[in-house]
């Protein structure tokens, strides 16, 4: 359980520094060109403009205490590649990762 839980916890951090670089990058280059209080900028702020609030969005987007669409809606203008790198997390922490821990609960 305890190495099934790391696993869970390691991709969520690799996939959140990520996430959080390719975000910290696209709001450097919005300050730069002059644009740095756009709604979108403010909502990627909101859910990727830390790392605590990155790991906190990723985890309310696998447990359902946000929808992860709308968590995901503000990267479009970042990257399609963060979109569907995001979507990825999703499908492999609830059909994998979370599946692998509710089997290890239910063998024992």
């Amino acid at each position: 359980l305890f190495w099934a839980l790391m696993l869970h916890l390691i991709l969520e951090f690799i996939i959140g520094v990520v996430i959080m670089d390719f975000v910290a990058q696209h709001l450097t280059e919005q300050v730069k060109n002059g644009n740095p209080n756009s709604v979108n900028n403010d909502e990627l702020r909101q859910y990727f403009g830390t790392l605590l609030k990155t790991l906190s969005s990723l985890y309310l987007g696998v447990n359902g205490g946000a929808e992860w669409g709308t968590i995901a809606e503000p990267l479009v203008d970042v990257s399609t590649w963060l979109v569907l790198l995001f979507g990825l997390y999703i499908s492999i922490s609830i059909f994998c990762v979370l599946n692998i821990i509710t089997g290890l609960f239910v063998e024992n």
